[in-house]
C-alpha cells in the first residue's frame, strides 16, 4: 500500500479534565520519523497550562505487517498549551496549517478572552460563541482571534498556499460577519467565509433552505489557490445566499432524511456546482465527514458513511442497509474519477481523507467486521478484519 510518513501533524479534539470546565488543548510534536518538521495535537482540557521540551508519545508505528519505519523515534513535544476558563466550556472542532506553519483552529467557547490576544467580532457574552484563532507555531501563542455569534460554533477551517483562510460554521439566531448583512437562522444554518492574509473578510455565504426550517451543517472544507469545496449535511432543499447584490441560488432536490452535499465555489465565493450523496426512498442518513482537494487542479476526494440505497452524484451505489465507508474522487466539474463502498454487514464509518505528496488518497475511519479495500463484497485485493471492539481503519489508494 505504500509508506505513510508524518511530517507536521496538527490534531484537534476535546478532553474532559478533573477541574471544572472543558477547555481547548493544543500540542505541537516534532516529526517522529526524521527528527525534523513538527506536528500538533489539539483538544480540550481543564484550566490553562503551557509546557515545552517534554517527551511526546510515539508518532506512527507498525501494526501487524505494515511498512512504517521500524526504527522511528517517538515524536518530541515542542510545546503544549491549554486555553480556557475554569467555569466555562471550550472545544476545538478543526485545525489547519497555513504558510510559515501558522496554526488556525476553530470551535466554540463561552468566553472570548481565553486565547490571550485581542478579540475581534462578538464577545461571547450572550451564550456559546464561535471562534477562529491563529497561533504562532514556535510557542503556540495567539496571534489573532475572531469571535462570531451568540449561539454559534466553527466546524471547519482550511488555508491556501497564499494564506487565505476559509472558515465554516453553524449558528442559530442572528449572525453578522459582514457588517452590512445580518444572517438569521430559525433552525440551524451554516455559513462559509473567507479572510485574506491580513485577516480582512473577503466574502461570506449562508447555507440555508427556502423555508428556514431545515438543519444545515458544514463538516469539512478543502481549498486550493482558486477553488473551494465545502462538505456538509442538510435536511431541506438548499439555498445559498450572500449579501446584496449576490443572487440567491436554490439547489433542487429534497432529502429523505439527512443527506450530504459538496458545494463548489470559486475563490471569490461564486457558487459553481453541487455534488450530493442522497438516500433513495428511505430515511437512512448519509454523511460526508471528510474532504480533500488536490492542489494542482482542484480535484477532490470525499469520505463518510452511507446506509441504504444511496446515490452519489445521482448514480446508485449502495443497496445495503448497513452503515459502510464510502470514498469518492471527482474533478472540480464533478466528473467522476472513481468511487468505492467499503465494508460488510456490520458497521463501518469513514472519517477523514487527504492527498499525499504523490496525489495518492489516504482515507481513515473506524469499523467492525471486514473492510474490503477494493470495494464492497470484493474478493480481490486487500481486506482488513476487525480484531474485537471498534478498530481504526487506514487505507491508501
Amino acid at each position: 500500500m505504500g509508506r505513510l510518513i508524518a511530517s507536521r501533524l496538527f490534531v484537534a479534539t476535546t478532553l474532559a479534565a478533573t477541574i471544572v470546565g472543558c477547555n481547548a488543548l493544543l500540542v505541537h510534536y516534532e516529526d517522529g520519523y526524521s527528527g525534523s518538521g513538527a506536528s500538533s495535537a489539539t483538544g480540550g482540557h481543564g484550566g490553562e497550562t503551557t509546557s515545552s521540551g517534554g517527551s511526546g508519545g510515539h508518532i506512527g508505528g507498525d501494526a501487524g505487517g505494515g511498512d512504517a519505519d521500524a526504527g522511528a523515534d517517538p515524536g518530541h513535544t515542542i510545546w503544549a498549551r491549554g486555553f480556557g476558563d475554569p467555569t466555562f466550556d471550550e472545544s476545538v472542532n478543526a485545525v489547519a496549517v497555513g504558510p510559515q506553519d501558522h496554526i488556525f483552529i476553530t470551535g466554540r467557547a463561552e468566553k472570548a478572552d481565553i486565547f490571550g490576544c485581542s478579540v475581534l467580532g462578538g464577545d461571547g457574552g450572550a451564550g456559546t460563541t464561535g471562534y477562529l484563532v491563529e497561533l504562532d507555531p514556535a510557542d503556540g501563542k495567539c496571534l489573532w482571534s475572531y469571535f462570531f455569534g451568540a449561539d454559534a460554533e466553527g466546524t471547519a477551517v482550511a488555508v491556501d498556499s497564499g494564506g487565505q483562510v476559509v472558515l465554516a460554521g453553524t449558528f442559530r439566531g442572528d449572525l453578522t460577519i459582514d457588517p452590512s448583512w445580518t444572517m438569521t437562522a430559525t433552525a440551524a444554518d451554516a455559513f462559509i467565509a473567507q479572510f485574506d492574509v491580513q485577516h480582512k473578510l473577503r466574502w461570506v455565504r449562508l447555507v440555508t433552505d427556502s423555508g428556514g426550517l431545515g438543519d444545515q451543517k458544514v463538516t469539512a472544507v478543502a481549498i486550493n489557490a482558486d477553488k473551494i469545496a465545502v462538505a456538509g449535511t442538510y435536511t431541506k432543499p438548499l439555498r445559498i445566499m450572500g449579501p446584496p447584490p449576490v443572487t440567491n441560488v436554490d439547489i433542487p432536490g429534497t432529502p429523505d432524511d439527512i443527506d450530504s452535499f459538496v458545494l463548489l465555489f470559486d475563490s471569490l465565493g461564486a457558487y459553481q456546482n453541487v455534488l450530493t450523496v442522497s438516500s433513495t426512498g428511505t430515511t437512512f442518513p448519509q454523511s460526508v465527514t471528510g474532504i480533500a482537494m488536490r492542489a494542482t487542479d482542484g480535484a477532490f476526494a470525499v469520505t463518510g458513511t452511507t446506509r441504504g440505497p444511496t446515490k452519489f452524484n445521482g448514480v446508485l451505489v449502495n443497496a445495503s442497509n448497513d452503515e459502510n465507508v464510502f470514498l469518492g474522487a471527482y474533478q472540480f466539474d464533478k466528473t467522476e474519477l472513481g468511487k468505492l463502498v467499503l465494508g460488510d454487514t456490520q458497521t463501518q464509518y469513514g472519517r477523514r481523507v487527504a492527498f499525499d505528496s504523490q496525489n495518492d488518497i489516504v482515507v481513515t475511519g473506524d469499523f467492525l467486521g471486514v473492510v474490503f479495500a477494493a470495494g464492497q463484497g470484493s474478493d480481490a485485493g486487500l481486506s482488513v478484519s476487525n480484531t474485537g471492539g471498534t478498530d481504526v481503519l487506514l487505507a491508501r489508494y
